[in-house]
């Protein structure tokens, strides 16, 4: 009998040498790793303290906040102006559209560019070719969206109710009581143009965006072989960015996050090629730290919980992070905004290149997808 305990002895301690040296040492449980983890500071994200708003993060419950390295590590200058910030919260387009009309501020670059934001979305342009009725059509995309969830998700899913409101803000006619308004092309694009001869940086963004789109149309079949930037482009695109005007930031980063046949945005002092999807993305944070709407009520958020059920975010950085990017282009993302939040902030752009020869490396190869 003695010899019997003796070696069952001996097997749990061997057991428990071979779990040392496997894992180092005893295992932790899971309530222990959630106990230890930082929780939310009280007014990081305007939530108490351990708190969620719907359901919640992904990820072990008090760990997700305190990780999300996407998130301002301070409180920036906010550039936004007064009219910028009103466009944006904006959930009624007619009392801006009385405000700018005939007016003063109206007159001024941003002002004529707002005026052109606000009619481009709700008058009728008589001679535009082609496009369709967006409008419209977004509307019942959302209305079908809306039906499909009422009648298939479960009443009892914590998501159902956010949802459809995440439909119902969405589905917000901006342009109600901006009715009959008929205009041509000409009269429209001339609002723009005004914005730029005086100089509004946003104004310069859009009408080079508007320029590589039409080169591309017309560099081949569907565009497939993607546009080019000039050097006076490029050059007006570092002014935008340097402007740290919001909504120019992520006009400009949008613009040079895209495929160019025959040329390669680079960033850094290694003059990495970058990443296109994590360029934009960083612009657009860097945005949000200079006052571009990144809240709840961002129309990327209200989206993905709308038609995909991410729900947990309530920030754009939130989304990002725990929905929108792998590892990788999360860590491209802060790396890039740092540098491009430097280049702002030290006025030398030399960081930022446009090398002219080829496509970029980390592009997609012409003709992708193949045709089915």
């Amino acid at each position: 009998m003695k010899r019997r305990t003796a070696m069952v002895a001996l097997a749990v301690l061997a057991v428990a040498v071979f779990a040392w040296d496997r894992w180092g040492g005893p295992a932790t449980s899971a309530s222990a790793i959630v106990s230890t983890a930082p929780a939310v500071r009280s007014g990081e994200s305007g939530r108490p303290a351990g708190s969620w708003v719907g359901s919640p993060l992904p990820g072990p419950a008090g760990a997700g906040a305190s990780a999300n390295f996407l998130r301002p590590v301070s409180a920036a200058k906010q550039t936004a102006s007064s009219l910028a910030r009103d466009f944006a919260n904006a959930t009624q387009y007619k009392p801006l559209l009385d405000r700018l009309n005939g007016t003063a501020e109206g007159n001024t670059p941003e002002g004529q560019y707002y005026l052109y934001q606000i009619l481009r979305a709700c008058a009728t342009v008589s001679d535009r070719k082609g496009g369709g009725n967006w409008a419209s059509a977004r509307a019942a995309q959302l209305e079908e969206r809306r039906q499909l969830i009422a009648t298939e998700v479960a009443e009892n899913d914590a998501r159902r109710s956010q949802r459809l409101a995440a439909i119902e803000q969405l589905s917000t006619d901006k342009c109600a009581g901006i009715n009959g308004i008929t205009m041509t092309e000409s009269e429209l694009s001339q609002l723009l143009r005004n914005s730029l001869a005086g100089g509004d940086p946003k104004a310069r963004a859009t009408t080079i965006e508007q320029e590589v789109w039409r080169e591309r149309r017309g560099s081949g079949p569907e565009g497939r072989a993607g546009g080019t930037l000039s050097d006076a482009q490029v050059a007006s695109l570092r002014e935008t960015l340097a402007s740290r005007d919001p909504e120019a930031l992520v006009i400009a980063g949008r613009v040079l996050s895209g495929s160019f046949r025959d040329a390669t945005v680079r960033l850094g002092p290694d003059q990495e090629p970058v990443d296109a999807r994590a360029f934009g993305a960083a612009a657009l944070l860097l945005a949000c730290e200079y006052g571009y709407p990144c809240g709840a009520n961002n129309t990327r958020v209200l989206s993905a919980c709308a038609y995909q059920g991410q729900c947990g975010a309530t920030t754009l950085a939130d989304y990002l992070f725990y929905y929108g990017a792998s590892p990788y282009e999360a860590q491209a993302m802060d790396r890039y905004r740092n540098l491009l939040r430097q280049a702002a902030d030290s006025g030398d752009w030399s960081v930022l290149t446009v090398q002219r020869g080829a496509r970029s490396p980390n592009a997609p190869p012409l003709g992708w997808p193949p045709p089915r």
